[in-house]
């Protein structure tokens, strides 16, 4: 018998798991004492959590529920999200994000699966909140594997 009580507990448990290894690993970084990772781009772990605290919020409070609520990169600024004012404790970042996550998870429980999205894409098609979700985990598992790179670089954790 079907449940409407965790619609998408498959996909947002996974997400959750990834968010936590990001995490692990952000505060890991941030412990060895390094503020710009060891690529070209040199972005900020605190930087990384900033941008998935606000592709979070973006793909489900605006896109799926349709709120306007903030996000920090515009046209002429499109990567400002991963900025991080360097002066704010990594903590601030974690905390903001796992805030982010769970309000999502609280939005997302009046959606049953196959609903549509409240935003639609400049195509005029509006994805379900089944894609939003599985869009979701791909961005946040592309990041873990960032970060599980970076530390590896690092030297911070063994190679599997």
């Amino acid at each position: 018998m079907p449940t409407t009580a965790k619609p998408f507990s498959a996909l947002t448990d996974q997400i959750q798991r990834q968010l936590e290894s990001i995490v692990e690993m952000a505060v890991q970084v941030d412990r060895s004492g390094v503020t710009h990772v060891p690529l070209r781009s040199h972005w900020t772990v605190a930087g990384l959590l900033n941008h998935q605290r606000y592709v979070i919020r973006f793909w489900i409070a605006n896109v799926v529920v349709g709120a306007d609520l903030p996000v920090p990169w515009t046209d002429d600024s499109p990567h400002k999200d991963w900025n991080a004012d360097p002066e704010v404790a990594l903590e601030t970042f974690v905390n903001a994000l796992q805030q982010e996550w769970k309000d999502a998870l609280s939005l997302l429980a009046a959606y049953p699966p196959g609903e549509l999205a409240s935003q639609a894409d400049d195509d005029g098609n509006r994805p379900t909140v089944d894609w939003v979700l599985s869009h979701l985990l791909a961005e946040v598992a592309r990041h873990a594997g960032h970060m599980d790179a970076v530390c590896e670089i690092l030297k911070l954790s063994p190679a599997e």
